[in-house]
């Protein structure tokens, strides 16, 4: 009968190759290669004693386990040690970074303990996990390291800190080079992506395309060590999921730590561009002209900005503070006169005074509403350290008339205090502003009009230095003023002169 059965039997025990191996491999560790026991402080063998077979025994075990144990402490320390100077090495190279590239930022102790407490705390987390037996490495969110600076710096520095974090984590950890590889894609995805952290949707997308890359990049690494899809641990993919989820704090943390470190962030500037807010209010209450004039810099300013790739928000922002000054004084202010010209009725000096005191006023102004500290900023630079032009005209010619020689004239009483604008945001916002007013008193604005208007004022800035600490590289001073011309003959509705047969 057993012929008959034998095709009809399926067996139900397999031998595993690896598995017993490894089984036995264990078993032959719990056998003990020392004999005896001995005690701290005990006697092993008096001094001039006979030794015999048992004692022989247990010394040389004793031996054997002391040079043991030994040889471990002497190797952990030296692991120790390596692992120490290697993370030094990274973190000093990577404050040098910030040292030559970034001195703005290594500068301020609050910065360079923000970013180094990324470090701290992956560091930390990552080895609670790999220690325990129950949860994996591949939980914890790293993408929220680049996500969150970025919101608070640029692209570089959240794609450096992301890779010194992973590096050092792969140190302490050594998850294995894959993983290394994954961290490093899934972090420059979550850098250099095309999406605008400012709303919720966009940041959903985000990490769905990051979680796809985790996805992904796993199963191509698992294919290549495996060769067999049936050998891939797909519960891996359960804790890429979780890390997708865990990775969603970064849109509470942003405000968070904003508030924390006194950074500000995009969110913080979304508040400040709303209309209704209550320096803004008191701006298209009291001085009208100024808040229209503010909003026409704002739109050149952000459209300048777009076209060379700098923080189009924050200049918009700054537009519309950056005259907040003149809501002690509007009337002094020819956009927000309809009558009588105060100006008539003072001398040229004081009316010098209170149209260079809407700078410091705004400032004062600005730091008393608790505005951030990069907004306020604009408020000095988007004059520099230009005259009073008009003022400063009339009262030399004044002088000159009434005053044999001309007399002493102290320039710098009509001179705007600074200091100059130095990043490519503020530079931007001065010209700006310098175009729009100007802009005004084009009687017949037309293309050639707009493009002189445009090369005199930038010219102008140049020549009186006003540039000489800006950041704007000259590639950029070009975009910036192909950008200025388009937006002004948008603004003032320039349109192509038909030929006469057509009209």
């Amino acid at each position: 009968l057993l012929p008959l059965l034998d095709p009809l039997l399926t067996p139900n025990v397999v031998f595993n190759f690896e598995k017993t191996k490894a089984f036995k491999q264990e078993e032959l560790d719990r056998i003990s290669t020392a004999r005896g026991m001995v005690k701290s402080s005990e006697l092993i063998v008096p001094r001039n004693a006979i030794i015999s077979q048992n004692v022989y025994q247990r010394l040389m075990s004793y031996k054997e386990q002391y040079e043991s144990n030994y040889l471990s402490s002497r190797k952990f320390i030296a692991i120790t040690i390596g692992y120490i100077i290697l993370t030094g090495l990274i973190l000093l190279l990577y404050l040098i970074y910030l040292r030559d590239h970034l001195p703005t930022v290594f500068i301020k102790l609050r910065w360079v303990l923000f970013l180094l407490s990324w470090v701290v705390v992956f560091s930390f987390l990552t080895y609670a996990i790999k220690a325990s037996d129950i949860l994996n490495v591949y939980l914890v969110p790293f993408c929220i390291v680049p996500l969150v600076v970025k919101n608070f710096y640029n692209r570089e520095l959240a794609f450096i800190t992301h890779i010194i974090v992973v590096s050092i984590v792969g140190l302490i950890t050594a998850p294995g080079y894959e993983f290394l590889v994954l961290q490093t894609l899934a972090g420059f995805v979550a850098t250099y992506n095309r999406y605008d952290m400012r709303y919720s949707l966009n940041f959903f997308k985000l990490i769905l395309v990051i979680t796809a890359v985790y996805a992904v990049g796993y199963i191509s690494f698992s294919l290549i060590e495996e060769t067999q899809i049936s050998q891939i641990k797909w519960s891996i993919l359960i804790w890429i999921a979780l890390n997708a989820l865990l990775t969603f704090l970064a849109f509470p943390f942003v405000p968070l730590l904003g508030n924390l470190f006194s950074f500000t962030t995009s969110i913080n500037l979304m508040e400040l561009s709303d209309l209704n807010h209550p320096l803004l209010r008191k701006l298209s209450l009291n001085a009208p002209g100024t808040m229209q004039h503010s909003l026409q810099v704002a739109n050149i300013s952000e459209a300048a900005a777009n076209a060379i790739g700098a923080d189009a928000l924050l200049v918009r922002v700054a537009a519309l503070y950056h005259d907040i000054g003149k809501t002690l004084k509007p009337m002094y202010f020819i956009e927000n006169q309809s009558g009588k010209n105060p100006h008539d009725d003072i001398p040229y000096l004081k009316s010098a005074e209170i149209i260079i005191e809407h700078v410091t006023a705004g400032v004062t102004i600005a730091e008393e509403n608790n505005l951030p500290s990069i907004v306020v900023d604009f408020i000095p630079t988007h004059h520099g350290t230009t005259l009073v032009e008009y003022f400063y005209r009339l009262h030399s010619q004044n002088l000159s008339q009434n005053t044999e020689g001309g007399g002493n004239m102290d320039k710098s009483k009509f001179q705007y205090p600074g200091p100059k604008p130095r990043t490519k945001e503020e530079t931007i916002l001065m010209l700006a502003d310098s175009l729009e007013a100007t802009s005004k008193i084009l009687k017949q604005p037309d293309n050639r009009s707009i493009d002189d208007l445009v090369e005199r004022i930038v010219r102008d800035k140049i020549q009186q230095g006003q540039l000489e600490n800006s950041a704007l590289s000259f590639d950029d001073l070009e975009k910036c003023k192909a950008s200025f011309k388009q937006t002004l003959k948008n603004i003032n509705h320039v349109r192509i002169e038909y030929p006469n047969a057509v009209k």
